[in-house]
């Protein structure tokens, strides 16, 4: 199994709740039609309200954060990661996500990391 982490920001004078909005609405459902070789994907959105206080740590979130949302995109295969690569360097399909993610997003922002996820054992509930 493979997995990518990708760090998006909004664009400037795009609200949190806007940026949301169009990425659920519009980019969300582009990606499920143009580049279908996940397994899973998944969105993260910060809260507005960052109150997790615990006597463990100083948690030191900012105000303004680099990015808006955690997305990822889990792969049964290094094939089919590899099948969203292709994809996404066809410029019949590169350029439509380019253009759609140039809506909403701070491009010059994104970051994209593969990454090793290590899970604790389930518990029984």
């Amino acid at each position: 199994m493979m997995k990518i982490v990708c760090l998006l920001k909004r664009k400037p004078g795009t609200t949190r709740a806007q940026f949301k909005e169009y990425y659920e609405a519009n980019h969300a459902p582009l990606c499920e039609k143009l580049i279908p070789f996940y397994q899973d994907y998944y969105r993260s959105y910060f809260s507005e309200t960052q109150d997790y206080q615990t006597g463990h740590l100083d948690n030191k979130v900012e105000n303004e954060l680099d990015f808006d949302v955690i997305t990822e995109l889990t792969f049964s295969s290094r094939e089919n990661y590899e099948k969203l690569v292709a994809a996404l360097s066809d410029p019949a399909i590169g350029d439509r996500i380019t253009h759609d993610e140039e809506q909403f997003m701070d491009r010059s922002k994104m970051s994209v990391y593969i990454v090793e996820e290590c899970r604790s054992p389930q518990r029984a509930g």
